[in-house]
């Protein structure tokens, strides 16, 4: 078929890869799922959501309640998924919430390791407990003293709901500029907290089940169960964990359509209710922010993101109600109390995850502003990057710091379109035939990539792609950051995505190294990239930068410089690719150096060391073509192996 190729992954070995325009004019290839007849384009619904705060389950909670609304006011006195009956009653309304919850938590349980609580000990711990701990408090004495009616039209379940939430993914994204490893660690804490296990323990103790004690005992326990399988299951089995990590994800959309229908809109948007909404969001931040905020800040000695970052609540919340809805407090079921609770939560749900983001870049831009000396104590070693982004070369405080490409993370819409893709540009036999120009710039490629490997414009150094950084190693052995402008001659890069487990590594060679790496792919037939974290030996090497009329790589690889380092902190950043990009890719592993101060960096020869690993399998692979007028004229059809291993030293597995 003319303009396409066949190909591909995402488990369609039988779609095409369909052309089009993107980054820049220019013809790119991108695997995506297609309508081979049809030529029907994508229409981006997931992306979309993603834009929004909380949107894979806020927009379905939205949609499901206007359908619900007009439905019941329309005459049918009913909502939509109760006249359509079975399965879309129990898929779409909320009978089917708990089960939805059970699947969560046993996804929830995968992700658990035993060192995630070595990791939230340092750390992290103290800041959920500063959290937690007042809530709970709070929550006691209001039920103790106002009774299950509580106050303000605030009543003590929903108060319960809210103030015990935390919205785990999202904390993750707010402190992913700033965030060091007791930092990441508090996540699984944080999603097990954030899931209603405990709130329901909480409320049993002050209601109680229709059938009596034991039945709250029961019902404890089958919640318990599915996150202990998960958990059993998860860490006997690593590639359980792997295929259940984004369940949550995926079953977000249900819980919000299960929410949205108890929510009639025609009463939501009564004025005492937007007002009790406002009430319960303030009484929210003052709970989370103020001890949390001191704890971090001045016991912890941390600039406070981690407090700021975990100020909205999580959409899980919103089933609490209808969990114990059946339960008798103070001789009333807990529905009586409740009938308002889910559209309450909804509007603190949507006004908590829109603003904390940006209540953590006011906060974080008043300490670089005012606390200089207390930031490079903090972000020199781990984030030598945010400092130079936040202050110049003369040490001062840049007003306009936060438009640096690091904070795009959180504080410019970008599309998730590229998750879990492989984006490349131009292709290796062009690169081994002397195709050196620059066809795609540094910050077309950061926007939707932060992680890979490569080369710059006239085969200028090493390309390492880190946290969202382009750093180049060059052959005079130093490191430096690439500009915004600056283009890549070849590269492979992903946004990768560090929510995945982490595992520990030790090799005494590059060769054993790669043996090690095979057991973290579940097949050799998709891209996976990685990046480890310890401390190296290791001897890269890098190439001069060449002049036209450019000559052949494998003609001017023995134009390099090659370094040892020993026992040298720092980063790996690795893509393994299938063999049947031989030409496109170089299959097998391909890995760079840089170490912790940025200072160093290039091609592994040679490595041994200790370290802390991440693996990422992509599923995608989407190729940008140079378009220059040499690329069209170059015959890539020579079989360039023998000098592709001899350039790479090697290092083909």
């Amino acid at each position: 078929m003319p303009n396409t190729i066949s190909a591909i992954l995402r488990g369609h070995p039988h779609q095409q890869i369909r052309p089009f325009r993107g980054l820049v004019s220019g013809l790119e290839y991108v695997m995506v799922k297609t309508d081979e007849t049809k030529g029907h384009s994508e229409i981006r619904i997931w992306s979309f959501l993603n834009e929004i705060p909380a949107g894979t389950m806020f927009v379905p909670l939205v949609i499901s309640s206007i359908l619900v609304t007009l439905t019941v006011h329309s005459g049918l006195e009913m909502s939509l998924w109760d006249y359509l009956g079975e399965p879309m009653k129990s898929l779409f309304g909320p009978s089917g919430q708990m089960l939805v919850i059970g699947l969560m938590l046993f996804c929830t349980g995968t992700m658990i390791t035993t060192h995630d609580f070595v990791d939230v000990a340092e750390r992290g711990i103290w800041v959920i407990l500063a959290r937690l701990v007042p809530a709970y408090a709070i929550s006691a004495f209001v039920y103790v003293y106002f009774g299950p009616d509580g106050f303000a039209g605030i009543d003590a379940i929903t108060l319960i709901c809210c103030l015990t939430s935390a919205n785990a993914a999202l904390y993750m994204g707010i402190i992913k500029p700033y965030a060091d490893e007791p930092d990441r660690g508090a996540f699984p804490i944080m999603l097990i907290f954030s899931m209603p296990l405990l709130p329901f323990i909480f409320l049993s103790y002050f209601g109680s089940g229709n059938q009596g004690f034991s039945s709250e005992v029961m019902q404890v326990l089958s919640l318990l169960i599915p996150f202990f399988l998960g958990v059993l299951l998860g860490n006997l089995d690593p590639k359980i964990k792997e295929v259940f990590k984004g369940g949550n994800t995926i079953l977000l959309p249900f819980l919000g359509f299960q929410f949205g229908s108890s929510i009639d809109l025609v009463n939501a948007f009564k004025g005492e209710i937007i007002l009790v909404a406002i009430l319960l969001t303030l009484i929210y931040w003052a709970v989370t922010i103020i001890i949390p905020f001191i704890v971090d800040r001045y016991v912890l000695k941390r600039p406070g993101y981690a407090a700021m970052g975990s100020t909205a609540i999580a959409g899980v919340s919103l089933v609490l109600p209808s969990m114990v809805s059946d339960f008798s407090f103070d001789g009333q079921l807990g529905s009586t109390f409740t009938s308002n609770a889910v559209s309450i939560l909804a509007f603190v749900l949507l006004i908590t995850n829109v603003l904390a983001p940006f209540f953590t870049k006011w906060m974080m831009n008043a300490y670089f502003q005012h606390h200089k000396a207390d930031a490079i104590r903090v972000f020199s070693e781990t984030h030598p990057e945010l400092l130079a982004a936040v202050y110049d070369e003369n040490g001062n405080y840049r007003n306009h710091h936060h438009n640096h490409e690091i904070f795009s993370t959180i504080f410019r819409k970008r599309s998730h379109a590229e998750d879990g893709a492989l984006i490349q540009v131009s292709t290796l036999n062009a690169l081994m035939e002397g195709d050196y120009r620059g066809s795609k710039t540094v910050k077309e490629i950061l926007r939707d990539t932060d992680t890979g490997v490569g080369t710059y414009n006239g085969l200028d150094g090493e390309a390492i792609i880190y946290n969202g950084h382009a750093y180049v190693g060059r052959a005079d052995g130093e490191v430096s950051e690439m500009g915004p402008d600056e283009t890549f001659a070849f590269s492979a890069t992903t946004r990768f995505d560090d929510s995945v487990s982490e595992d520990e590594i030790a090799f005494s060679s590059i060769e054993e190294l790669k043996s090690k790496l095979d057991k973290y792919l579940d097949s050799h037939n998709y891209f996976f990239m990685i990046k480890m974290n310890g401390v190296f030996d290791v001897k890269v090497r890098s190439n001069f930068k060449q002049k036209e009329p450019y000559e052949p790589l494998y003609k001017v690889a023995s134009d390099q410089r090659e370094f040892d380092y020993k026992n040298i902190e720092g980063f790996i950043v690795g893509i393994f690719s299938p063999n049947y990009v031989e030409g496109m890719n170089l299959p097998g592993w391909h890995v760079h150096f840089l170490s912790k101060d940025l200072k160093k960096g290039g091609h592994i020869l040679e490595v041994s060391g200790n370290a802390k690993i991440k693996v990422n399998k992509l599923q995608a692979w989407k190729l940008l073509m140079p378009e220059d007028s040499d690329f069209s004229q170059w015959n890539l059809k020579e079989d360039l192996k023998s000098k592709t291993e001899a350039v790479e030293g090697a290092s083909r597995k």
